[in-house]
């Protein structure tokens, strides 16, 4: 949960079923062919030619350093998509977008209809219920993680959408016991393993029960059996109400989630496929 979290990530900057791996295939902006799904409901997620840099301005004039370049893209509920690319192509700073911790500098980004803009997020209520409906785990556990417990952890964001207090606490166990954590309850997160924190962020994420879950690398920093792990829940989580998008470097999970590819590029934008 990112309420009251975006300052700290703006500073640090019951099994599967047995899924068979579907082809991978390309999603971009003026595809002539769509699903029977896509043309009879409206995209969750709605980029239209966004363009996004960071920098400073010096005695020479502005200096930005272009990190997302004219990307328009539609997403679809009951859809897992996969967005790829070469390092520093612009992946982190999408998905930034899509949380709602950066901002367009041109273009829209439409969450459900409405325009995602600094102003709404400030708000609380608007932003509140925002994070009612996305959650986002990022690349680096340690970022969303600053409660004294794992147990207040989980509790954190549901206490902060004022849910009543026997709400909190089954969701809590719930998640706990979802990802086989519930033996860590008491321990501080900052004494666990890459893993135990990687769980700990994702329980904390699953426990708002998001329609939309954006998970940037999620398999970052996780040994062979870490990563096997999230690559088969990853794939339990897929539901026809459920919008997923995963960035990954990772061809095993990919194919694992069956996901559409959106490729990104060294130009920072999208690929319009092979």
């Amino acid at each position: 949960m990112l309420i009251h979290r975006r300052k700290r990530a703006d500073d640090a900057g019951k099994a599967a079923n047995e899924a068979q791996p579907s082809k991978i295939h390309h999603v971009y902006e003026g595809m002539e062919e769509q699903d029977e799904a896509e043309t009879v409901c409206a995209p969750w997620i709605s980029l239209q030619d966004v363009c996004y840099s960071y920098g400073q301005e010096d005695e020479g004039g502005q200096q930005r350093v272009l990190t997302l370049a004219h990307v328009s893209l539609n997403l679809y509920p009951g859809h897992t998509y996969v967005v790829t690319g070469p390092n520093g192509c612009g992946k982190s700073t999408l998905f930034r977008v899509l949380a709602g911790l950066s901002f367009p500098e041109n273009g829209r980004y439409l969450f459900h209809g409405e325009a995602v803009t600094r102003d709404r997020m400030n708000d609380r209520e608007w932003s509140k219920a925002f994070y009612r409906r996305l959650g986002f785990l990022f690349q680096n556990s340690e970022t969303q993680l600053f409660c004294k417990s794992v147990r207040e952890e989980i509790a954190f964001g549901l206490l902060q959408l004022g849910l009543p207090k026997e709400e909190v606490q089954r969701r809590t166990e719930q998640y706990m016991d979802m990802l086989g954590i519930e033996q860590l309850a008491e321990r501080a997160p900052f004494h666990l393993s890459g893993g135990e924190k990687k769980r700990t962020a994702l329980a904390a994420v699953l426990a708002m029960q998001p329609q939309t879950l954006i998970l940037d690398e999620p398999e970052a920093g996780l040994d062979e059996d870490g990563e096997a792990w999230v690559t088969e829940f990853l794939a339990s989580l897929k539901r026809e109400e459920r919008l997923i998008i995963i960035a990954t470097h990772s061809r095993r999970l990919a194919q694992a989630v069956g996901g559409e590819e959106i490729r990104m590029t060294k130009a920072h934008t999208i690929s319009p496929g092979m």
